[in-house]
């Protein structure tokens, strides 16, 4: 586990201190030294550092990581392309423009937040406010809250944590886990790709669903796809093409024009009387999800 003992240490080790510029970084690691980041770069560890102001804004520029620990801020913050935030505590403050590789663990990025183009952002744990997506978001644990606007070109892969209350994919956006929650909507030319144990059409199973085949869920207009993802949380979402996801009416949005399709996954096994408890509940998730948003 990185920690922020460790990363002094390390620096320690090469006989650095704080926002000195470094040729790979250091991360002390179950006593055990490892090196990565083989490029130059400066290393801000906040507190006690603070990132140097480019322009009128707190700016991490390329090659550069910053560590964000319990305590620390970062306030009206932007991250260039090629940067790396390492967020294990603290605040990032709304209105943040986040462009590189960041990494939740801990803490909170308040919203609303601007995820660029180049923007890579893996979520583990913590929390992440509403905001806009242009880039890649990996949703693997933690909690996404806000209202989450993804736009054409975005890639958006969940396989744990939360995700709601009101989402809107314009992009690519591939589910395996976690708990969909609120109103979703998936737009015109967007995808939607589920990676499920059992799923059911209007409570029936799907003809043609076979494993690792992925079958294409045409059907809209009060169609409801719901069933257990690969991580064993239920889903359901209602196929509509006439609801506004922003109302906050527990209603989903699927235009005719965006693709939805589910790949069988066949169960690991011991999980098989694990799933057949959970249909129940998957049926049951559509009016439980649909009163968190209320």
């Amino acid at each position: 586990m990185r920690t922020r003992v460790g990363l002094l240490l390390a620096a320690a080790v090469l006989g650095l201190s704080s926002g000195q510029t470094v040729w790979g970084s250091v991360i002390l690691r179950a006593n055990s030294v490892l090196f990565e980041n083989f490029s130059s770069g400066t290393v801000y560890n906040v507190p006690p550092d603070t990132v140097p102001v480019h322009g009128a804004r707190p700016t991490l520029l390329a090659g550069e990581t910053v560590n964000l620990f319990s305590g620390g801020e970062l306030s009206g913050f932007d991250s260039d392309a090629g940067s790396v935030v390492n967020v294990y505590g603290g605040l990032v403050t709304p209105g943040s423009d986040l462009n590189g590789e960041t990494n939740v663990h801990d803490g909170t990025i308040s919203a609303p937040t601007d995820y660029g183009p180049l923007a890579v952002v893996t979520v583990l744990g913590g929390s992440i406010g509403g905001g806009y997506l242009r880039g890649t978001m990996n949703l693997r644990g933690g909690t996404q809250g806000g209202s989450l606007d993804t736009f054409a070109g975005s890639v958006l892969n969940m396989s744990g944590g939360s995700l709601g209350p009101a989402v809107f994919v314009r992009g690519e956006m591939n589910l395996s886990g976690g708990a969909v929650g609120g109103n979703f909507a998936l737009g015109d030319g967007a995808t939607l790709s589920i990676r499920a144990t059992m799923a059911l059409l209007n409570g029936s199973p799907i003809a043609g669903l076979l494993p690792h085949q992925p079958r294409v869920i045409t059907e809209r207009e009060n169609a409801t796809l719901s069933g257990v993802l690969r991580d064993g949380t239920p889903f359901d979402f209602q196929l509509n093409t006439d609801f506004n996801p922003w109302l906050g009416n527990g209603s989903d949005l699927f235009t005719s024009d965006s693709t939805v399709s589910v790949t069988l996954v066949p169960e690991a096994g011991g999980m098989g009387l694990a799933s057949m408890a959970v249909v129940g509940a998957a049926l049951a998730f559509r009016s439980r999800r649909h009163r968190w948003s209320a």
